[in-house]
């Protein structure tokens, strides 16, 4: 169970350190994906912008390394209530538009499948948050072993990091012997 919730936090942090990297790299775009959702004055929107991708990076960056977890968790379901409530908002209007999500998340429609999307998403997060206590109590029962959490949390961040820089690796090889039977 452990491995699996630690597993669970990594990967919600990657989805939203994959968000919030393309954020920063497109952050015009960032900026008028705020701008559609037509929620607030245009002259916040710079603020707002700046304040989601600080936010988001904090909660991804916090998830990952494993510290202040609680706090990354609810911030982390505000965030998304946040944005579930701006995409309700303009699908009930009749609003068509890109959701400005990016990375792992994808950059579709906004549409009702967002909606359940993020919903499963916060749930994720109110499982993390409730398991909380199981993680701490856990985290007592193994330090008399001479282990901790963070040292659970770390190996599994390391074997995530090897098997990704695997698969990339495969994958780009892969991709140069198509692309050479082709030519």
């Amino acid at each position: 169970m452990i491995v699996f919730i630690l597993a669970l936090k990594i990967f919600l942090g990657i989805v939203f350190l994959s968000t919030c990297i393309e954020k920063v790299y497109h952050y015009s775009s960032h900026k008028q994906n705020i701008k559609n959702y037509g929620m607030m004055n245009e002259k916040f929107i710079p603020i707002i912008a700046l304040l989601d991708v600080l936010l988001e990076s904090a909660v991804a960056l916090f998830l990952i390394i494993g510290v202040f977890d609680v706090y990354a968790l609810s911030f982390g379901v505000i965030l998304l209530l946040f944005y579930t409530f701006a995409i309700i908002l303009n699908l009930t209007k009749g609003n068509r538009f890109k959701c400005g999500c990016g990375g792992i998340a994808g950059d579709s429609m906004i549409s009702w499948k967002l909606v359940i999307r993020n919903f499963l998403l916060i749930l994720s997060l109110m499982f993390l948050i409730v398991s909380y206590r199981y993680l701490v109590i856990w985290n007592e029962s193994i330090h008399n072993l001479g282990l901790d959490l963070f040292s659970v949390h770390y190996l599994l961040l390391i074997n995530i990091v090897l098997l990704l820089t695997f698969s990339y690796i495969t994958a780009k090889r892969i991709f140069k012997v198509n692309k050479m039977e082709v030519e």
